[in-house]
């Protein structure tokens, strides 16, 4: 029992969203990129449409399309974080 409640007490101080957040702010911790922020709305949007597509409307899933739409999602979210690196604050 003694080690089951050290695994539960180590994971308790787990932040779950810290490495999202990481990735979607400044390199200050807390202002948020709009660019990074709508990069990955878009790519849960992706998903999300993907998903009510084959599962309410019962169309077939087609891994071509999703990873062509996908992929331009990721390359134009990469090229948008990319041109706006210039404006990011040092510290």
């Amino acid at each position: 029992m003694a080690p089951l409640r050290s695994i539960f007490k180590a994971l308790s101080g787990l932040k779950p969203l810290a490495p999202l957040k990481h990735m979607l702010t400044h390199k200050d911790g807390e202002t948020y990129v709009p660019a990074r922020v709508y990069w990955c709305l878009a790519a849960l949007a992706q998903v999300f449409l993907t998903a009510w597509a084959v599962i309410a409307h019962q169309q077939e899933f087609s891994s071509t399309d999703f990873g062509t739409g996908m992929g331009l999602v990721l390359t134009a979210g990469g090229l948008g974080v990319w041109i706006t690196r210039k404006t990011e604050r040092d510290e």
